[in-house]
């Protein structure tokens, strides 16, 4: 496969991807989110499935997005989100939260995915958050 043969098959997962970020925009406004945090939500959410998942590969959020999480917060997004902070972690960890959750509803992962998820964030919070704490060295 050539570069622009993988660009095209980049290209057409993007397009999948928005369809599915519309419908999670609909069940947000459902939830009688603020326009704000509705935008905030979908912001976070679209760095992860529209960069990160189509960074090296093609990855589908719902076959594969729930293994990828921890390499996201671990390196990817500390290295490549100027804005990144303990509180965008958090940001970011409650809008997969709820994306993975409305996934499931909609039969499009496991319930052993979902629980996979919430696992992993459990156990890793703490580390990624703390990856921002000032240096001991004193820098």
């Amino acid at each position: 496969m050539d570069y622009e043969e993988y660009e095209l098959l980049v290209e057409q997962q993007r397009v999948k991807n928005n369809q599915l970020l519309e419908q999670f925009e609909s069940h947000l406004k459902g939830e009688k989110l603020s326009e704000k945090t509705v935008s905030k939500h979908l912001n976070n959410l679209d760095f992860y499935v529209n960069h990160y998942l189509l960074y090296e590969e093609i990855i589908e959020p719902q076959n594969g997005g729930v293994e990828e999480i921890g390499y996201f917060f671990e390196g990817w997004f500390p290295r490549k989100a100027m804005w990144s902070s303990p509180e965008s972690v958090k940001a970011t960890i409650t809008v997969l939260k709820k994306f993975y959750k409305y996934l499931l509803s909609q039969g499009l992962v496991s319930l052993s995915q979902y629980s996979e998820l919430l696992e992993v964030i459990k156990e890793n919070k703490y580390e990624w958050t703390s990856y921002y704490q000032p240096m001991e060295s004193g820098w």
